[in-house]
């Protein structure tokens, strides 16, 4: 129930989901991010970011103080645009950028999002 999700958000889950939905899953990505060797089987990460951006959704949906919380986190709305750019994680992306741009005051400046 809502208790749960929001123990689960007070003791730092959505914090971990954050972080691991930015862990980079290309080669590419792992290299700019400084990440060496061999990540593992590539497309077991994509589903465990998938996994993790629906459950941020679901989160965010149901706690709309954590939509504002991350709505006021620029570079993760920046990183939400870049994950549309991907079929694999467009649809999810799309689902959490608007439940945290729903609550933002203002219009995100889509000039922040790099081509």
């Amino acid at each position: 129930g809502k208790e749960g999700r929001e123990a689960f958000v007070h003791f730092g889950g959505a914090n971990l989901l954050v972080r691991l939905v930015q862990v980079p899953v290309k080669e590419g990505e792992a290299r700019l991010a400084g990440f060496l060797g061999r990540l593992g089987d590539e497309e077991s990460a994509w589903e465990l970011r998938k996994e993790c951006l629906q459950l941020l959704r679901d989160l965010c949906y149901s706690l709309s103080w954590l939509s504002q919380q991350l709505a006021s986190q620029r570079s993760f709305i920046v990183f939400l645009f870049s994950l549309m750019r991907d079929h694999d994680t467009f649809d999810e992306a799309v689902g959490l950028c608007e439940e945290v741009l729903a609550f933002r005051g203002d219009v995100f400046p889509l000039s922040d999002v790099p081509d």
